[in-house]
């Protein structure tokens, strides 16, 4: 039980940054959900309208943006599976 609990405040996570008028980010929402569940990772999404400050932060300026850990991977489109994929295992064999 300890060690997932501090596994899980050290293993990176997906970062999905959003707006409600992004018509990709719906489904960039998902992808990063499913790639994430194949790696047993979390999501987490941030509105840029609402928190600009950690959009800034990671350097994003437009929607959909995805991060895994505090690398982006892509910046207002979207990835591709294998794309999303591969940056995943490339952090995790980092961490």
């Amino acid at each position: 039980m300890c060690e997932s609990f501090f596994q899980s405040l050290i293993r990176p996570k997906i970062v999905v940054f959003t707006m409600k008028k992004c018509p990709k980010c719906p489904a960039a929402k998902k992808l990063a959900s499913e790639i994430a569940a194949e790696f047993g990772l979390e999501v987490e999404e941030i509105d840029v309208e609402i928190d600009m400050i950690t959009a800034l932060q990671y350097g994003v300026a437009s929607t959909p943006s995805i991060a895994v850990g505090d690398e982006i991977i892509a910046r207002g489109e979207l990835p591709t599976r294998n794309e999303l994929r591969n940056a995943v295992k490339r952090v995790l064999e980092c961490s």
